[in-house]
């Protein structure tokens, strides 16, 4: 209760006394708590390595926790947030520790998450990382990570390509959200291939 109260104005502290409520109450609720409410503080306060144990910790503990979403959450922004210090080596050696299962779902949220903020090679390891896990007997990939996969490159060069991609989505394997963001992306891409329209200067 005293590291809740204090994480908002003194994140530092409230970190010692999450640490000091795990020890105190080693695998009951108090422990998952303390583990899942260390994640954001250790990212605001920029330390890789408590948010990589305490995230480690979580899932080898308490991944089918009622509150483990929570936990996918606060675990996809902190990577995110800390990405500039954190090597995907480090990001995959965390989350190989969860089922197949649990592992696509965090890694499409990671690749959402970091497209929509283009951080394209995160975006691009996440989506990747998706896409493996994708079992279709057509072996089509998952629509998500192919949409994830390109948000973050529908600027650049290959325009055209990742335009072509966009366009062969089927619209019908995203939820609503993800639709508006194909549309944008398409859009965008779009406009990008237009050829600008030449004004002429009117007479004088």
């Amino acid at each position: 209760i005293k590291g809740s109260i204090s994480a908002a104005d003194e994140p530092a502290v409230a970190i010692r006394l999450f640490d000091v409520a795990r020890l105190l109450g080693p695998g009951t609720l108090v422990e998952e708590a303390a583990l899942r409410r260390s994640l954001p503080l250790a990212a605001q306060l920029g330390e890789a390595p408590r948010f990589l144990r305490a995230a480690s910790q979580y899932v080898r503990r308490f991944l089918r926790s009622p509150y483990a979403s929570q936990f996918a959450d606060e675990l996809v922004k902190g990577i995110v947030k800390l990405h500039a210090s954190l090597d995907l080596a480090s990001i995959e050696a965390t989350i190989s520790e969860m089922s197949f299962e649990h592992q696509k779902v965090i890694y499409l949220r990671l690749a959402r998450t970091s497209a929509i903020e283009g951080l394209h090679d995160l975006s691009d390891f996440a989506s990747a990382k998706a896409a493996s896990f994708e079992n279709s007997p057509s072996g089509s990939s998952d629509a998500r990570a192919v949409l994830y996969s390109s948000l973050s490159s529908v600027t650049s060069q290959n325009a055209v390509e990742i335009l072509d991609k966009l366009k062969k989505i089927d619209r019908q394997k995203l939820a609503g959200p993800d639709r508006q963001l194909l549309d944008a992306a398409i859009s965008v891409a779009s406009d990008m291939l237009t050829t600008p329209v030449k004004l002429t200067a009117a007479p004088s």
